[in-house]
């Protein structure tokens, strides 16, 4: 690992993509939540993809066909996902009005290459948090969900709302991290240590995963592997069968001189940020279609390259 490109942002979410473009969900002080993209190719690597504004309203199918209606303004974003057979983008969020007898508890959309609401939850009931939950497609038309909390998986054709489906069988109160590989979604849990199959018609449990839950720091997925960060600065790649591969250790991270895309790198203290914080609580990872690591850590976004 020899390189490390980053840059200065506030992010709540980061989802690496093709051709080393990374997306990030940040909260500008004075416009609210926006989508951007880092392309270190293009001459201006930062840009705004969207905003939180009109594009996200939209009307919704209650009981007995009545309409209900979704404004921009109470729609809180939470997580980025990128699917890698589509090259699709997804934002996944939740409903401010937790007042409101009628709650959005989970509404997703597509970012590119248009906004457009793609499946919602309408629920009042229980705990939950969205961080939590997986959210997958083969083919950008049907869509997964998967809840730890309610231990459901639930299923929505694009723009319909999301049905129960299946029990997911995972452990209480854990983590959800799902892939695609070959037309199948397979979801990893994390508490549980195991790793299910989802065929869109049933839960089958795949694999045992032999990891100490208890030193799981931060996981993330892509192109059919599952990326494990413990307590020791260790990544480990998990196959979908269970196999576990020691794939980086991060205190043995060298650093390429230089940041890309600051305003004023002559004022930027480079020194004391060459070194790799992890904070269990702030950090953001993900991996790009290469197998490099991307991480948002302690307020700079970096890519720490992987040689074979």
């Amino acid at each position: 690992m020899s390189h490390l490109d980053k840059m200065k942002v506030y992010a709540s979410s980061i989802a690496a993509a093709k051709n080393n473009q990374v997306y990030i969900l940040e909260k500008d002080p004075n416009k609210g939540f926006q989508i951007k993209k880092y392309d270190p190719r293009a001459d201006n690597k930062f840009t705004v993809i969207t905003s939180i504004d009109q594009k996200f309203n939209f009307e919704y199918t209650l009981k007995e066909n009545n309409k209900g209606s979704f404004a921009y303004s109470e729609f809180v974003p939470r997580r980025l996902f990128y699917n890698e057979a589509t090259d699709s983008l997804y934002l996944l969020g939740e409903s401010a009005e937790s007042d409101s007898p009628v709650r959005m508890r989970t509404v997703v959309f597509s970012i590119l290459p248009e906004v457009r609401m793609v499946s919602y939850q309408i629920n009042t009931q229980g705990y939950y948090n969205l961080e939590d939950n997986f959210f997958a497609s083969v083919d950008d038309e049907t869509f997964y969900y998967g809840d730890p909390q309610s231990q459901m998986i639930y299923s929505s054709a694009k723009g319909k709302a999301l049905e129960v489906a299946d029990s997911s069988r995972t452990a209480d109160k854990t983590r959800l991290f799902s892939t695609v590989r070959d037309g199948v979604v397979y979801f990893y849990d994390t508490k549980g240590g195991k790793i299910f199959k989802w065929n869109g018609k049933a839960v089958e449990k795949f694999a045992e995963v032999a990891l100490d839950v208890t030193s799981i720091q931060n996981v993330t997925a892509s192109n059919g592997y599952f990326y494990v960060l413990d307590n020791k600065k260790t990544v480990h790649r998990v196959s979908l069968n269970g196999e576990i591969l020691l794939y980086a250790n991060l205190e043995d991270v060298s650093f390429h001189t230089g940041i890309y895309g600051l305003p004023d790198t002559l004022n930027w203290p480079i020194t004391s940020e060459d070194e790799l914080k992890l904070d269990p609580y702030k950090l953001l990872m993900s991996v790009d279609n290469d197998g490099n690591l991307i991480v948002f850590d302690y307020g700079i976004l970096k890519r720490i390259n992987i040689y074979p």
